[in-house]
């Protein structure tokens, strides 16, 4: 047990057994050494279950959307305490920015920062391991030791080292919060956040022709099975209803976009490029001025799409037209939502 985690489980016994939060989101062990899992404790006997360690991805501010929206059974009066969360540095951005959209006061949750080094993408080590022939899920935990440069593997005799760098979460070599923006309690000594964001990426789709570009983003969204879980797991996406749902409509292929938009249905269910992309198009647009950019999306995706490349070009865009980003100031107004009297007005004849 490392130091931050043997923390985590002191603070945590100490706020259930003086009844200050209602529970804690938190990481336990996943099914195997190279995964872990969001975590709920309810009793000071099961702090234990509690883990810090590099394969802790998931952003857990998705948790208290989802209990937001929770209906209390009838006669159950709502508890008043806060809920306990664990947060990240790139997940507090999330937290901030639906404060500053009012949809979670402040006092509603407790939360215990921790200054991150940098997310393990169990994929990429996973991918790693299996290449070498070995069975990542016969290590034990001892097994793994993760440095500020490597991860070094030790399976029966052998001892393999990985750069760091190479199974890495992509969000994380260029991250600029890897310390907790916002916290009741912080853990963990600060990291150096990265000197500017890296763009290459999207810069490279930009440079190509529109034809190219169009053939790129065409052959990605085919892919599309619109299981809906990139939009599940974003915590900016908390709306009860979705535009893009349309399961509670009758829908045939003879309905017009106009009879569509008359039932408050842009979308149908059908799985092929056209709906695809207007699923996905708009989305982004919901998003733009608000996405914080923790890569939830992109890591859930079942079909492997890169859709950081949308959400990075969101970033940059807003960022170079606005010069704002979102996630950084709880008292600072949603950019969709307000304008300045010297924004540019070129659109206004």
């Amino acid at each position: 047990m490392n130091e931050i985690e043997a923390a985590i489980q002191d603070k945590v016994r100490s706020l259930l057994e003086a009844e200050k939060i209602q529970f804690f989101i938190g990481y336990e062990k996943g099914s195997d050494p190279i995964h872990s899992a969001p975590c709920f404790v309810k009793e000071p006997k099961d702090v234990e279950r509690l883990v810090w360690d590099p394969f802790c991805a998931h952003n857990l501010v998705t948790f208290i959307i989802d209990e937001k929206k929770r209906e209390l059974p009838r006669g159950e009066e709502p508890d008043s305490r806060p809920i306990g969360l664990l947060v990240k540095g790139c997940d507090s951005k999330a937290m901030i920015q639906l404060m500053s959209e009012n949809k979670i006061a402040r006092e509603e949750v407790y939360i215990i920062g921790v200054c991150c080094n940098g997310v393990i993408d169990s994929t990429k080590l996973e991918k790693i391991l299996t290449e070498k022939s070995i069975d990542f899920e016969a290590l034990a935990e001892s097994d793994i030791q993760v440095d500020k440069d490597s991860v070094v593997i030790k399976y029966k005799k052998e001892k393999v080292s990985i750069a760091k760098k190479r199974v890495l979460l992509d969000k994380c070599p260029d991250c600029m919060s890897p310390n907790t923006l916002v916290y009741d309690d912080l853990l963990g000594d600060s990291v150096e956040p990265a000197d500017s964001r890296d763009y290459t990426s999207v810069e490279e789709i930009e440079a190509l022709s529109l034809d190219k570009r169009w053939e790129f983003w065409k052959k990605l969204l085919t892919r599309c099975i619109r299981c809906s879980a990139c939009r599940n797991i974003c915590p900016i996406c908390y709306c009860k209803e979705c535009a893009v749902d349309s399961a509670h409509q009758v829908i045939t292929p003879k309905t017009t976009y106009q009879e569509k938009a008359n039932k408050g249905t842009w979308i149908e269910q059908t799985v092929d490029l056209p709906e695809n992309l207007f699923f996905h198009l708009t989305r982004m647009l919901h998003m733009a001025g608000r996405c914080i950019n923790c890569g939830e999306c992109e890591r859930v995706c079942p079909m492997n799409i890169p859709l950081s490349l949308l959400t990075r070009k969101l970033e940059k865009e807003v960022k170079e037209l606005f010069g704002y980003e979102p996630g950084k100031d709880v008292d600072a107004k949603p950019l969709m939502s307000t304008f300045e009297e010297d924004d540019p007005g070129d659109f206004i004849k």
